[in-house]
Order: structure tokens, then sequence, then C-alpha cells
């Protein structure tokens, strides 16, 4: 006995719908790959025991994100971290600065 394929109008619908809009969505989709090789930039704010301990780094490995800042109110830790993870001046905050 053949196995009954019941493939109703609406299943042939959604099917169809689907395939139309990945081939709409194929050029936008295509666009945003390209957009996904950037990096995305961090700050962390406070470089407590987590911060060194754990996310500075876990960022040194990571594929999509690096280390862009930090924020600190221990300018001596600001020093610290420039020097080991290549962060610019221009990216180091204290707690009266970062949100400007």
């Amino acid at each position: 006995m053949a196995a009954s394929n019941k493939f109703s109008r609406r299943d042939f619908i959604r099917s169809a719908s689907l395939g139309a809009g990945a081939l709409a969505l194929g050029p936008a989709l295509s666009s945003f790959a390209i957009a996904e090789k950037k990096k995305l930039g961090i700050a962390l704010v406070g470089l407590g025991s987590y911060s060194f301990g754990q996310l500075g780094p876990a960022l040194q490995h990571t594929k999509d994100c690096y280390l862009a800042g930090i924020v600190t109110g221990t300018p001596a830790k600001a020093v610290t971290w420039s020097k080991k993870y290549n962060i610019p001046e221009k990216n180091i905050y204290n707690y009266e600065n970062f949100s400007k």
C-alpha cells in the first residue's frame, strides 16, 4: 500500500511564500553577510575581577568582537589596560566623562 502524501493547498502556499521571500531577500542577506566581517567594539565599564579575569582575556580570543574602550575610576588601571590591550587614550574614560 502506498503512503499517502497529503500536501494541501495551505502547505503549498506556505512553501511558495517562503521560497519567494528567500528570493526577494537574497540580495539584502548577501550584503548583510559582508557587513558581518566587521568586528564589534566592546567597552568595559568597571575593571574589577570579572573584567580582569574573564571579559578582557576572552575578548582577545573572539573573532567578532574586540576591546575598544574602558571606563574606570582608577587611573593606574587605565594605564595598565591601555598597554595590555592596545586601547587608544581617546577610548579611555572615567566615571565623570564617560557619558559625553
